[in-house]
């Protein structure tokens, strides 16, 4: 199971936890400090979601940038001067 997922079942047992605890007048206070603890956690959880997403984003652009910058003036560009009038494209069909 991923991580929001399963950041996802925790807050809704927290949250269902919370409402069966707060169905007394004396586990109001201990249904508030048990939401307000499954919330922190799935903050934490969505943070260190985000975190890893963005480390891959970042690894996957290094890679990228390293194989543009190992091909150098081997890949062919486009001449982008050369189509700049309308003639110069046309529709396929």
């Amino acid at each position: 199971m991923d991580d929001r997922r399963w950041g996802f079942g925790v807050f809704a047992l927290g949250v269902i936890g919370a409402i069966a605890t707060a169905c007394t007048v004396v586990g109001i206070p201990a249904a508030i400090a048990g939401a307000a603890g499954v919330a922190i956690g799935l903050v934490t959880t969505a943070i260190a979601s985000v975190q890893s997403l963005v480390n891959t984003i970042s690894a996957e652009q290094n890679t990228i940038a390293q194989k543009v910058h190992d091909l150098g003036a081997q890949w062919a560009r486009s001449n982008i001067g050369a189509m700049q009038d309308k003639s110069d494209w046309h529709v396929m069909q």
